[in-house]
């Protein structure tokens, strides 16, 4: 398993073209949240929970095929 960049023509307009939304009064950072805001998310990526491995995370989209693997060493 890897990362796929999944097929552009079956993906939402919000996966090409995500949105940066600052944090403000309206939009507050949330309790451990870091940095300036945050980037939209593909609304159908979704993590596999058939996929076991104590090392980090797998996630895909059904819809696109997108994918990615969240390396827990990494986020150290």
């Amino acid at each position: 398993m890897g990362d796929h960049k999944g097929d552009p023509a079956k993906q939402p307009d919000i996966c090409r073209n995500p949105v940066f939304t600052r944090y403000s009064e309206d939009f507050p950072r949330p309790p451990g949240g870091w940095g300036d805001g945050v980037w939209s998310k593909c609304p159908n990526i979704k993590e596999q929970t058939d996929y076991i491995d104590f090392d980090g995370e797998q996630y895909d989209c059904d819809v696109c095929g997108k994918s990615y693997y969240l390396d827990y060493e990494d986020m150290k």
